[in-house]
């Protein structure tokens, strides 16, 4: 199964809080996109308030129980003194790529936000014309398209911006890619 691994290495022990983060950001990240980039999920909000039923909080270990199993993510999570490593594994290789690529795209931005406060590196991020047009914007209009109400939608904006927040921690000093993709076994 394609499996993703995302090390995140950084300035001093991550423990905590912000440890959780930059693990959720990642399968934040992978649900976002799943939902208003799939056509199984087009088209109907149920998915959106699915989701938010069954939690987004950091605690919350469980995939959203409107994903299909074959695009639910996997993730597994390891430390060490200075790095945080996460596994996400996934039979959707689209919707595990697209994760992969906007995480990339996120450590290619860090530079830009370095030495910011939360607020500007959100910023930074959020006007980014890739930022816009692979997460923003079809968030928002996939939730806009599903005819939620206004509050029924606060939850998923404030999930882009903790992810956007949580990669560009300013203890992260580098995040490295390795990307497998295996056949399955008959």
């Amino acid at each position: 199964m394609p499996t993703a691994s995302i090390t995140i290495n950084t300035r001093r022990m991550v423990y905590g809080s912000p440890f959780k983060r930059m693990s959720k950001a990642v399968e934040h990240i992978h649900y976002l996109t799943l939902f208003s980039l799939s056509t199984p999920y087009a088209g109907t909000g149920d998915p959106w308030l699915s989701w938010q039923e069954d939690g987004t909080d950091l605690a919350v270990r469980e995939a959203p129980s409107a994903a299909r199993q074959p695009d639910r993510v996997t993730i597994s999570v390891t430390s060490t003194a200075r790095s945080v490593v996460v596994r996400a594994t996934s039979e959707n290789t689209r919707a595990l790529d697209r994760t992969v690529s906007l995480v990339r795209h996120i450590n290619e931005l860090r530079p830009l936000v370095q030495g910011k406060d939360e607020a500007a590196r959100l910023e930074v991020l959020i006007s980014d014309k890739a930022m816009l047009e692979q997460l923003v914007t079809p968030v928002t209009k996939a939730l806009g398209a599903k005819g939620l109400r206004e509050d029924e939608q606060e939850t998923f904006p404030r999930l882009i911006n903790g992810a956007l927040i949580a990669l560009t921690d300013p203890d992260i000093t580098t995040i490295d890619f390795v990307v497998a993709k295996t056949e399955a076994r008959v």
